[in-house]
């Protein structure tokens, strides 16, 4: 019995599909054999056509072996940057060149602040002129007893809120109260200050050289002040033989501007109003007629 290798068509004699003659097994137009029963295994047969005595079985081709990998593609472009993305918070503002930080207490005892505090003999909007601060820091906790000691008439303390900047005072050590345990007083000449500290508000303590104040008072020289102006304790001016020390300048179109001066020679001068102002009681002006006014109730 003749055994088909390789079927691409069945080509049917004259009887029907099930009849068992003469099935004639051709590989496309070239007769194979003739066989009297065909098998069919596998799932390969995909469709199968009569055309009169022709029938033609398709058949799908079972799937290969796997190919070997190919090669790796090129790398490509870079794609675009991305965009920036939003700016962190601000960080706290740092006290720069401090020696160590020392808590605020309100208490204007000059005593022993206690470890870790300092203190001012006067509360911090008035001027102070004695502070006291604990030989132990508050951070890091060191203690600077004999850094302290070292401090002479001359050195110049510079205290600033580590949290705010704009909080400060300077202040430059006039005398030394003999030496105390546990904490140092020193009496001082307040430079500057300003802001309002809250109660155990940490400051930093650094100790500049004198020439790099930045408050400059003791004040020499001329000045031009526009706004208010407070001042706590004397003021002392001292003038020239060619100028004028002292002048109130107010441009209100009434009479001269400048309204009240000591002149070179130390006489006081009222400027001339053209106006009489509203009366007030102590009052005094001097009128464009040469005349004086005193404001009586």
């Amino acid at each position: 019995m003749a055994r088909a290798r390789f079927l691409d068509q069945v080509s049917l004699g004259p009887s029907n599909v099930s009849s068992p003659a003469n099935v004639i097994v051709q590989q496309t137009g070239s007769v194979v054999g003739v066989v009297d029963t065909l098998n069919f295994s596998g799932s390969g047969v995909e469709s199968i056509t009569l055309t009169g005595s022709v029938a033609t079985i398709y058949l799908s081709g079972g799937s290969g072996s796997q190919g070997p990998q190919g090669a790796s593609g090129s790398v490509g472009p870079e794609g675009p940057s991305g965009s920036i993305g939003p700016s962190g918070s601000q960080g706290a503002a740092g006290a720069s060149s401090a020696l160590a930080y020392w808590l605020y207490s309100d208490d204007n005892t000059m005593s022993d602040p206690g470890a870790g505090f300092f203190r001012l003999n006067q509360p911090w909007a008035f001027t102070s002129t004695q502070i006291s601060i604990d030989d132990i820091s508050n951070s890091p906790s060191i203690n600077f007893g004999s850094y302290l000691d070292s401090l002479t008439s001359g050195s110049v303390i510079k205290l600033e809120a580590v949290l705010d900047s704009s909080i400060y005072k300077f202040l430059q050590i006039t005398s030394v109260v003999p030496f105390q345990t546990g904490y140092e007083i020193f009496t001082v000449n307040q430079l500057g200050s300003n802001g309002s500290p809250s109660i155990s508000e940490s400051f930093a303590f650094s100790f500049p050289a004198s020439s790099n104040i930045v408050n400059p008072f003791p004040y020499t020289g001329s000045a031009g002040i526009t706004g208010s102006l407070a001042v706590v304790g004397p003021i002392v001016i001292t003038g020239s033989s060619s100028t004028s020390p002292f002048l109130i300048n107010i441009p209100d179109g009434n009479g001269d501007e400048d309204k009240l001066k000591v002149n070179e020679e130390g006489a006081l001068v009222l400027g001339k109003l053209n106006t009489t102002p509203t009366a007030v009681s102590g009052a005094i002006f001097y009128s464009a007629s040469n005349e004086f006014f005193f404001g009586f109730e």
